[in-house]
Order: C-alpha cells, then sequence, then structure tokens
C-alpha cells in the first residue's frame, strides 16, 4: 500500500512544478528609488514608470535590457543578459563612482513561491490599482487529470482553487488527495487516506518542504570587496580546459571564436581573463576579448587590473569607454 502511494506521489510532483521550469523572471530595482520604464527585447513592461519591476514568464534565454528613468538626466542603461529557465535573476540599477548609471546582477535563485525581500518594493503612487492587481494575480485553475481505470468515479469540487480526488484503491481503502492554491503564490499539497479498512494506519498529512533561498556568501576572490558581476566563478580546472582549446587552434580568428563561446552563460574572475588574454599576440584582440568578457565577470571592479595586458594607453582608454557605456 505504501508503495503505491510511493509511486503516486512521484508521478505527481514533476506535474505541479514543472511550470516553474519552463520559464524565467527578472526583477530590477534602483538603488536610489529613481522611477523607469523597462523594454525587454524591445517590448516595454511597465507603462508607468516605478522604482522597481517583475517580469515574469520569460521564455527566450538571451533579452536586450533597456531602462528609461523618469528623470531624463541620469540617462539610459542598456545591457544584454543571459537567463536559465527556472530561476529568478534580480539586477539592480545604481550609480557607479563616476554618477553614472549602470546595472549588475544582485542574486540568481531558483524559482519558488517566496519573495526575494532583498530587493525594495516599488512605492510609486501611481501603481497599477489594488483591484487590478487581484484580478492580476488570480491563479490559474488546476487542469483535470482523466480518472485512473481502477478508480471510483472521482469527486471533484471546486471553490476557488480547491480541488479533492478520491479513488478507491486495490485493498478496498481510499485515497485522497487535496490541492489548494491560496492566491497564486503559495501552493500547498495534503494527502490523506482515512481509515475506512480495520488494517489501513491513520490518516497522516504530508507537507512538501520549502526550500530555503537564503545561502552563505562564498569568496571566490580573496580580498575582494567590490561589485559581483555574475555570482559563480567557473573552476581553475574548466579555464585550464579553455585554454587548451583555444591553443590547440591555428588561426587567430579561430582562437576568437573558441574563447567567446567558452564564455557563454558562464562567469569567470579578472585573473583568469587576463590568463586567456594573453594568448592572443596583436593589440586588437587583446582589447576585443576583453570587451567581450566584461559582461561575464565575477569582480567587476578589478577589471582596471588587465590594463598591464595592454601596449598602448590609447587601448585602455578604449576599454575604459567601452565599460561607461
Amino acid at each position: 500500500m505504501k508503495t503505491k502511494i510511493l509511486f503516486f506521489l512521484i508521478a505527481i510532483v514533476p506535474f505541479t512544478f514543472a511550470q516553474s521550469q519552463s520559464h524565467s523572471k527578472i526583477t530590477i530595482f534602483n538603488d536610489e528609488g529613481n522611477a523607469f520604464t523597462l523594454t525587454l527585447n524591445g517590448k516595454t513592461i511597465n507603462e508607468s514608470p516605478q522604482n522597481r519591476i517583475d517580469a515574469d514568464e520569460l521564455t527566450q534565454s538571451q533579452y536586450s535590457v533597456l531602462i528609461n528613468f523618469e528623470n531624463k538626466s541620469l540617462g539610459i542603461v542598456k545591457k544584454n543578459v543571459f537567463l536559465e529557465h527556472g530561476n529568478h535573476y534580480v539586477f539592480r540599477s545604481f550609480a557607479n563612482k563616476r554618477g553614472k548609471q549602470v546595472l549588475r546582477l544582485f542574486s540568481n535563485s531558483p524559482i519558488t513561491d517566496l519573495v526575494d525581500e532583498r530587493a525594495p518594493k516599488s512605492t510609486r503612487r501611481d501603481q497599477v490599482p489594488h483591484e487590478e492587481k487581484e484580478m492580476k494575480t488570480t491563479p490559474k485553475p488546476v487542469k483535470e487529470q482523466p480518472a485512473a481505470r481502477d478508480a471510483e468515479t472521482p469527486s471533484r469540487s471546486k471553490e476557488g482553487q480547491h480541488t479533492e480526488v478520491t479513488m478507491t484503491m486495490p485493498d478496498g481503502s481510499k485515497f485522497e488527495m487535496s490541492v489548494k492554491t491560496n492566491d497564486g503564490s503559495t501552493r500547498q499539497e495534503e494527502m490523506q487516506m482515512p481509515d475506512n479498512n480495520p488494517n489501513t494506519q491513520a490518516a497522516e498529512e504530508v507537507e512538501m518542504p520549502q526550500e530555503d533561498i537564503e545561502e552563505e556568501p562564498v569568496i571566490y576572490v580573496e580580498g575582494y570587496t567590490g561589485r559581483i558581476g555574475c555570482p559563480h566563478p567557473i573552476s581553475q580546472k574548466e579555464v585550464s580546459n579553455i585554454i587548451n582549446t583555444i591553443e590547440n587552434q591555428t588561426f587567430s580568428d579561430t582562437k576568437m571564436r573558441t574563447a567567446k563561446r567558452a564564455l557563454n552563460n558562464k562567469c569567470i574572475t579578472v585573473e583568469d581573463i587576463g590568463k586567456i588574454m594573453n594568448l592572443f599576440t596583436f593589440e586588437d584582440a587583446k582589447i576585443e576579448f576583453a570587451k567581450y568578457a566584461y559582461g561575464f565577470t565575477h569582480d567587476v571592479d578589478n577589471y582596471y587590473m588587465l590594463y598591464n595586458n595592454f601596449t598602448f594607453e590609447a587601448t585602455i582608454e578604449e576599454l575604459e569607454e567601452y565599460i561607461e557605456r
């Protein structure tokens, strides 16, 4: 009896959470409380400027982010971001040391029903009215599944988002499942097996464990306390594999394509970027790779350390202008 219930649980859990793995989510907020409008791949997300914006149901792996501030003197922020389905990415917009607004990754965690309280909530007075919020957050009805061949006619009652299913097991006992959805952001599942048969055990309630998204910070660059561009740099073994692959290429163009492809959807430290840059002989190839690798850098405030890899002062100025732009 317990074995059959276990098999049933294994079958329904992937179905319950499958939707959260088919898309990604972005949250962007501004440190100084400046309101802005957000555009992703040419589509405007919010018509009314706010200082925090959530964009859900993102099905593409790469997005062009455009931030237009309500205060025109702050300028426009543009950035290309790479997303993995099933993850919630939080970005923060803030003024750098030169007073220009930039966008940096704040946190990255699996999509759950929990809200990341670290990102400030929007305080704009022209937010969507309360009635519209309730309409937008109304959860979708639970899709009914065909009844099993050896089950009695299931009794299903809908009131809001409450579904009950009753089935008769081979030994004559009954198996009941109740799925409740409160407000669309919290999902609770209970399983009960009434003691209709003297040989069966008492009903038990099964609660799905909640995943804690809080993680202890990990230091990847000793002594570094600056801004984080991406959370988890690749290991030294991966860096060595990338270097060996590039060295095995004959032509400079092939080496450049290999180096860029190796960084796709990865994170790397400034020190390791310098190792790869040294594989290129000419200055123009080094600056091309340095510009490309900036978007995949963990310790972004250490990027000035790459200046020693260049021969000409003009190349250093070109890299500085690219980073600020």
